[in-house]
């Protein structure tokens, strides 16, 4: 405002902004103060790891954004089925035609003439719109240069997460662009009146004045650059009716969706939850009614608490209940019907509903077949088929689920807890997440197997077992015989171990690397110019181990080795050391399917660091090859990491996952009574008694008793209830700012009409 109209107009400009922000920071606080809150627990952890969504920026390019495209989803033809339309001819030119005419509005003259000064104006106004739709077009680029510059800072901000996806900032950029071809065509149709208005002088007697050629060529070329790039929309190919792989985006809901809705709105309590089964492995999934997408939809059609486990997406379901689910299903498969009821009672949940509609030959994405887990569930003793509608059924378990006081309750040192434990506590039994406790069960959980040491061939791990308590080693994904697992009870104490396998050759590079020559694993500048080096340094690792050296300058180098495998899960460790530039890193690859197995993050020290993982292969690998890289740095000083003592340790069997189960000797007399709630962990909420996380999910008090349940209190609601009351408020206000000044003059009348 002050470059356009001068520092008068900035100031009122500058008050209008202000006060235009208070007023829709107060009527927006009704969701503003509840976002804060959600803001600060853990989904925002998960929003703002850069992993979870920066391979969206696939297509994020400075020339995509010009043309206000850069979804990641446009290279799949299944999502946008038209968009190898956009590589060819005319729509591969015309897509930037759009662009050109906006941006075409900075080449507006300037004079010192009265439409001069306008034009100026103009110019102005246009250089402001350009520089936002710019600045929007890098800023979009995100994590990519040239982007990075501007957004990485921001980024690691506080709330920066905020940001994330930046591609979607472009739809400002599209009103910035709107402002430039307004501006254009307003000096056009300007230019164009004073010509009409000259031919009316010199022609009077003319009754018919041609549309000057510049206006029409002008309005014919905004209407092709905008509509035709555009066509998608205009004809409906957007809603693709037919496309690869997906069935059609028109679909509606089968009315038995409906009909179960009802039917678990009549006849589900507000307190219980309804479990849907199959587990999704995927964020989508296909129907059979042709629907492809998330499976938020089922909520929406119920008032009722719906767990359904959706992995992945903007906020995943959380590892935890995740888990539950899964172990829930499998229980089910296995006619574990003992586990089905414990796992239904943490859950909270006496209600299973399962749907047979899921398409499994199209998405695969479940990891049970509905009509199997429908036949199986019909089997249980303690399960009742509560509804039908169509394909999809509504199963009734006969547990005690609903919150409140357990029977009884096991501490637990984690906060996620593997609740496969629960069937070898007495029915009722709830795990507290807190210190044990005299005359309490104690649970203790064995370290993953590939947190243990290894000893020649075999991983060793020891659990103390204090006195006081008597002690049963509890297998929970199968029997210690068929583990492999062999423990041996000591004083105060039980040594566990495991015999495993070596499956590296040449895993300590005491006979040199592993190759003749070190690999380019991304040859884009190649040979001798890439700066690849792979050396091995006697004595130069941890305990004067061997160890191998890899740098790179330009490219990727690695190293690779085939694993002698057997198909088992097996143990990666090594110790590694980063020297300079880019942070080492590795890749199981898994030959059949061309992709890498999963593995944790490989530690980036200066100083040596030890990495263990648990590898499990994926179904139909036969073979498996160890990858270590590291990525050239692009400058004078190559990237270098140093590795060493390269195990994969291979199990006899499935890794075991080891409970041991601590019950004392003499029981409390009267233990401080538990009292858990329905709803999921936040620290927010209060209520005498020690605060405690029951079972990986929900609210829980030590020392609360159930007649005190009225106590429990969410810690911000009152914060939450006024920023309802000032919503409103405001709102109202400004409601009543704006329809006063009329009501006012319409009084006014009345009574001058009176008057009159």
């Amino acid at each position: 405002a002050w470059w356009l109209l001068g520092r008068g107009a900035a100031w009122l400009a500058t008050k209008a902004l202000l006060a235009g922000c208070v007023v829709a920071l107060l009527a927006s606080a009704y969701w503003l103060v509840p976002a804060y809150f959600w803001s600060s627990g853990a989904a925002a952890g998960q929003l703002a790891s850069l992993n979870s969504w920066t391979w969206t920026e696939s297509r994020a390019t400075l020339a995509n954004g010009f043309w206000l495209n850069s979804s990641w989803g446009w290279t799949y033809p299944e999502y946008y089925p038209y968009a190898a339309s956009y590589m060819e001819q005319p729509l591969q030119f015309l897509k930037f035609a759009f662009p050109a005419i906006a941006f075409a509005a900075l080449l507006l003259p300037s004079s010192t003439t009265v439409a001069g000064v306008l034009r100026t104006w103009y110019l102005r106004v246009a250089a402001v719109a350009a520089a936002v739709a710019l600045l929007l077009i890098v800023f979009g680029t995100g994590t990519q240069l040239p982007g990075s510059v501007i957004f990485d800072p921001l980024y690691n901000l506080p709330y920066g997460w905020l940001l994330r996806e930046p591609g979607r900032f472009l739809d400002v950029a599209a009103l910035a662009y709107a402002v430039l071809i307004a501006v254009g065509i307003e000096h056009v149709a300007r230019s164009t009146t004073r010509r009409i208005a000259a031919h009316r002088v010199r022609f009077r007697l003319r009754a018919h004045i041609r549309l000057p050629p510049a206006l029409a060529c002008c309005a014919a070329m905004v209407a092709l650059a905008a509509f035709v790039p555009a066509s998608p929309l205009l004809t409906g190919a957007v809603i693709a009716d037919s496309r690869p792989l997906l069935p059609s985006a028109h679909v509606t809901i089968p009315g038995y969706w409906y009909e179960m809705g009802s039917f678990v709105e009549a006849n589900v309590s507000a307190s219980d939850s309804v479990v849907v089964l199959p587990a999704d492995t995927y964020y989508q999934v296909a129907y059979t009614w042709g629907y492809y997408g998330s499976d938020s939809f089922i909520s929406g059609l119920m008032t009722r608490r719906t767990i359904a486990a959706i992995p992945g997406g903007y906020v995943p379901t959380a590892q935890q209940l995740l888990s539950a689910v899964q172990q829930l299903t499998s229980d089910i498969e296995q006619h574990d019907w003992v586990g089905v009821d414990r796992i239904g009672a943490a859950l909270h949940s006496p209600w299973l509903l399962i749907r047979g509609d899921v398409q499994q030959s199209l998405s695969n994405r479940t990891t049970s077949l509905p009509e199997s887990l429908a036949a199986t569930l019909r089997s249980d003793p303690y399960a009742t088929v509560a509804h039908t509608s169509g394909p999809l059924t509504l199963v009734r378990l006969d547990v005690n689920a609903a919150a409140g006081t357990p029977a009884t309750y096991a501490t637990v040192a984690s906060d996620q807890p593997d609740l496969q434990v629960l069937r070898y506590l007495p029915a009722g039994t709830a795990l507290v997440s807190t210190r044990a406790a005299p005359g309490i069960t104690n649970v203790i959980e064995v370290p993953s197997v590939n947190e243990w040491l290894q000893q020649g061939g075999t991983l060793t791990s020891t659990v103390a077992e204090p006195p006081g308590s008597q002690y049963s080693l509890v297998a929970l994904n199968s029997d210690l015989t068929a583990l492999g697992v062999r423990a041996l009870p000591a004083p105060g104490r039980l040594d566990l171990s495991v015999p495993v396998t070596q499956d590296v050759p040449n895993g300590d590079f005491a006979a040199g690397p592993w190759r003749a020559a070190v690999s380019d694993c991304n040859a884009t500048v190649g040979g001798e110019a890439a700066g690849l080096s792979a050396v091995v340094r006697n004595h130069g690792g941890p305990g004067g181990a061997p160890a191998f050296v890899l740098s790179a300058q330009q490219d990727v180098a690695c190293e690779s080795q085939v694993l002698r495998w057997n198909d088992r899960p097996f143990v990666l460790s090594f110790d590694v050391k980063h020297d300079s530039g880019a942070a080492p890193s590795i890749c199981v690859w898994e030959v059949e399917l061309s992709t890498c197995a999963v593995a944790g993050a490989v530690p980036d020290q200066p100083s040596w660091a030890h990495y263990s993982a648990l590898i499990t292969p994926d179904a139909g690998v036969s073979t498996l090859a160890l990858f270590l890289y590291t990525e050239g740095s692009g400058v004078a000083t190559p990237s270098a990491n140093e590795f060493a003592r390269v195990r994969a340790l291979e199990l006899p069997s499935d890794a075991p996952l080891l409970d041991v189960i601590a019950t004392p000797d003499s029981v409390a007399r009267d233990p401080s009574p538990l009292m858990a709630s329905d709803q999921a962990f936040d620290d927010r909420w209060t209520a005498p008694g020690e605060h405690v996380l029951v079972d990986g999910l929900f609210n829980g008090w030590i020392g609360l008793s159930a007649e005190s349940a009225n106590s429990i209190v969410y810690r911000p609601s009152s914060l939450i209830r006024v920023s309802y009351i000032v919503s409103a408020a405001s709102v109202a206000l400004v409601s009543a700012a704006v329809v006063a000044p009329w009501l006012w003059r319409v009084v006014r009348r009345k009574r001058l009409a009176r008057r009159l």
